[in-house]
């Protein structure tokens, strides 16, 4: 755990800290990160999800109901529960991650569990991942 000297801002609605000069001070390490927020029985509306802003997330049996990639090879999925509630991941191409021709080889029509996924912001909520491992594939239409 790092201790920082911070502002806080916004950028396109994610509360972010922003470093004021460079010095920090080290409190501890070997720190476990948080068990991710099960949001399978909340609601996926912006207002809700703000008080998971950077949270690790967990949803279940997700169907993939749109898949683009950009120019720059980035993923957009659409995934969508049983309710009909939707929200948007994201996997940006820079990011090396374990795992990812599985997760790039997944199709509109695939059921997915998300598990450890970031809950970010870009003028609304969406996930993003850094690890093929968070957006499984458990069912094929």
């Amino acid at each position: 755990m790092l201790k920082v000297v911070a502002t806080k801002s916004e950028y396109k609605g994610l509360v972010q800290a922003v470093v004021v000069g460079s010095l920090y001070e080290k409190v501890s390490s070997g720190n476990l990160l948080p068990a991710a927020v099960d949001l399978n029985e909340k609601s996926l509306a912006d207002t809700d999800l703000l008080q998971y802003q950077s949270r690790l997330v967990k949803l279940d049996n997700m169907e993939i109901t749109s898949r683009e990639v950009d120019e720059n090879n980035n993923i957009t999925l659409t995934l969508k529960r049983a309710d009909e509630a939707t929200i948007i991941l994201k996997y940006d191409n820079r990011v090396v991650m374990e795992n990812a021709d599985a997760f790039k080889a997944l199709a509109v029509g695939d059921v997915v569990n998300v598990d450890g996924a970031t809950l970010t912001w870009d003028n609304g909520a969406q996930l993003a991942i850094d690890n093929g491992n968070q957006c499984a594939k458990v069912a094929t239409p």
